[in-house]
């Protein structure tokens, strides 16, 4: 085993190359291992290419394996609120942290294969409520195959049992088994083009629990099979950028009869630019259209703009980051199929010292339910309304470089969700620490 010897660098060149070394394996590593929780505006990266990140910037080598691991430390410290209860519920608070060894390693042969194993196993701890407590696992083979020198054909795998909030309505963390099967065929024509098609089967099972207030167990409302097909062009622009534009047909169904009336078609098509992962202005912008049609059942689809951008833009000391996300999202609340959420997120980091960065991120969210429900107003009277929620939340801290790219972060967050349905506001606070490896 050894590992590749690494340039020493100035502050200014580690200020605009500080991924280098952790962040671009661990993207090429994971992000392009693990397929996309959904489908469109996830950018394509060429077989050659992938090929020679990780030949060159994967920092181990164990034999013919490369091997990015790394050792993580998240959210530890004390949260107030952990079961989100109401105020007048008293709610529960605990000291936790989680621990995760996520490795990621690649084999490559000839040029013309790429055989990729990325596990994650972690432990999430908490000090008082041990029903917190869980081991969860994520595990995704992939491979890449190039074929006469134009066509590649990609396979992956993904089993994830992990305990956590299935969305954001969720207050509860509960297990969720899920596991995705992905093909992909794309043809690169050399001359800055790639034509694609890609096929995905999701499965999703959730833990037989009832949460309070609701009339159907949780696995009930939200076990489905979710299968869908895309078609994909991409066209680069400049050196590791590209337009790109995603269209496909999806089909959501759920698995119990007292919940197949939410079965739905989807239709969407996402156009967008890619930047690169290297550079001062990264990520990815792409809004596009989307049409949820519940097919079962006379209830509201969707039809409408969504997005899913994400940039970050770095300027001498400091690195400006911005998100905006529009799409629906499966609900497991009363006679909703879907709610429509936007969320957008501003932050700021800023570069102190060679070894000090502080960091400040502001999230907003809205999520809108197209079904209108009953409720009962002060005065004992009763109307029709569409639940609304509004989420925000503070997050502000400090990072301290220990080595390279590697830091120690303190943090303070403070989440609240405000809705038209009184006995649905929520708060929360937590400060506690972290280790990156994104310095």
């Amino acid at each position: 085993m050894h590992r590749k010897k690494k340039p020493r660098k100035v502050f200014g060149a580690e200020m605009k190359k500080k991924a280098l070394y952790f962040f671009l394996p661990a993207l090429v590593g994971v992000c392009l291992a693990l397929f996309p929780d959904t489908a469109g505006a996830q950018g394509y990266q060429s077989f050659r290419r992938e090929f020679t990140l990780i030949e060159e910037e994967t920092p181990w080598q164990i034999g013919p394996f490369h091997v990015f691991p790394r050792l993580l430390f998240t959210n530890v410290g004390y949260d107030d609120n952990i079961y989100r209860l109401p105020e007048n519920r008293e709610p529960i608070g605990d000291y936790t942290f989680t621990i995760s060894l996520p490795v990621a390693a690649h084999l490559l042969l000839r040029e013309r294969f790429i055989l990729s194993l990325n596990y994650n196993p972690s432990y999430v701890f908490y000090a008082q409520e041990t029903r917190e407590r869980a081991f969860n696992h994520n595990f995704s083979p992939r491979f890449r195959w190039l074929i006469f020198n134009r066509l590649v054909l990609t396979g992956s795998y993904l089993y994830r049992h992990a305990r956590m909030r299935a969305n954001s309505e969720s207050d509860f963390r509960t297990y969720e088994t899920r596991q995705n099967v992905q093909g992909q065929l794309v043809y690169e024509t050399g001359r800055r083009t790639s034509l694609g098609f890609s096929v995905l089967y999701s499965m999703r099972r959730y833990e037989d629990i009832e949460l309070p207030g609701e009339t159907i167990p949780y696995s009930v409302a939200l076990n489905r099979d979710e299968r869908s097909v895309q078609g994909e062009l991409y066209y680069q622009i400049w050196t590791d950028s590209q337009l790109f534009i995603e269209a496909g047909f999806g089909d959501i169904a759920f698995i119990n009869k007292e919940t197949q009336w939410k079965d739905s078609y989807t239709y969407y098509i996402y156009p967008g630019i890619q930047f690169p992962i290297l550079g001062r202005l990264r990520g990815t912008l792409s809004l596009g259209y989307k049409i949820l049609d519940p097919y079962r059942a006379k209830k509201k689809g969707f039809s409408g703009f969504v997005g899913r951008t994400g940039l970050e833009y770095e300027l001498r000391r400091f690195t400006f980051r911005g998100g905006y996300q529009r799409d629906t999202v499966i609900s497991f609340w009363t006679n909703n199929v879907f709610y429509i959420e936007d969320r957008i997120n501003l932050g700021l980091s800023f570069y102190m010292s060679q070894r000090i960065r502080l960091d400040y991120d502001f999230y907003y969210g809205d999520a809108f339910y197209p079904e209108m429900e009953i409720i009962r107003l002060p005065d004992e009277t009763y109307e029709y309304v569409n639940r609304s929620d509004q989420y925000r939340t503070h997050t502000a801290g400090f990072v301290i470089r220990i080595f390279r790219s590697a830091g120690i972060g303190i943090t303070a967050t403070y989440w609240e969700r405000n809705s038209n349905f009184n006995n649905l506001n929520r708060n929360r606070s937590f400060i506690g620490g972290f280790l990156t490896y994104e310095f």
